[in-house]
């Protein structure tokens, strides 16, 4: 996806809004405001984690788990503050060769909430070796600038796109409404909520159709056993039921 230089000129002031409230933020820490910052940093480019299917702590197959992981997009590791990122890059770079290769995003990205490391594995044509590219280091408040934060416009090719009248409305709308300069946590709180909530609704939804089978295969069985007659035979389970807890 090709952006205006508008659309650029929004996601950069974004981007600097973004830097300004965490790199005031003090006492930060890896367990506590790592999935904050990063579902932050998504809103950057107007993504959403949870229609995008982004994973927290994506499981692989030795055990290891990545903090954040977009299928064929991104793969994030999250440190604390002041840790030193060579290790967290080699162990994202571990990470990404246990993976298939249709799972197999286009860049790996390290931080620390103060700083960036970011690299892609390249495929050589022919008989020539796969590299990694040379990484790139950047700062927090360096973030916003054309050079770095156009590195990620090509979320938009996998971000959800979504049909509704909301998603029709120009970007300078949807930023205007969604994207404001308020305090980060009330912002993020909201977000969080709406993440937990469809995560809880997409997991429950199985359950009540689960649920829904069962009673219709009990209540066909009661009306076999039953000769036709299911709640005559409901209320005397109901009753039969009843009476034995009242005896004990």
């Amino acid at each position: 996806m090709v952006f205006s230089s508008h659309q650029r000129s929004v996601i950069r002031q974004r981007a600097g809004g973004f830097a300004r409230r965490w790199s005031s933020r003090q006492g930060l820490s890896e367990e506590e405001h790592a999935e904050i910052f990063i579902y932050e940093f998504f809103g950057i480019f107007d993504i959403d984690c949870y229609l995008s299917n982004i994973d927290f702590e994506y499981q692989l197959p030795s055990g290891n788990r990545i903090d954040v992981f977009w299928p064929g997009v991104i793969l994030i590791e999250n440190k604390r503050p002041g840790e030193d990122l060579h290790r967290a890059f080699e162990q994202a770079r571990n990470y990404y060769q246990e993976l298939e290769d249709y799972l197999k995003p286009k860049y790996i990205l390290v931080n620390n909430f103060c700083h960036f490391r970011i690299s892609s594995f390249r495929r050589a044509r022919g008989d020539g070796v796969n590299y990694w590219d040379e990484e790139r280091r950047f700062s927090l408040n360096e973030l916003s600038s054309n050079r770095n934060i156009s590195l990620f416009y090509y979320f938009a090719d996998h971000k959800y796109v979504k049909t509704t009248e909301r998603g029709e409305q120009p970007v300078e709308k949807i930023v205007k409404e969604t994207y404001t300069d308020k305090p980060v946590d009330e912002k993020l709180l909201e977000t969080l909520i709406e993440h937990k909530v469809k995560k809880f609704m997409h997991k429950t939804k199985y359950s009540i159709l689960k649920l829904a089978v069962v009673s219709s295969v009990f209540l066909a069985l009661g009306y076999l056993i039953s000769d036709g007659q299911p709640r005559a035979w409901l209320e005397s389970v109901i009753g039969g039921s009843t009476r034995e807890e009242s005896t004990r």
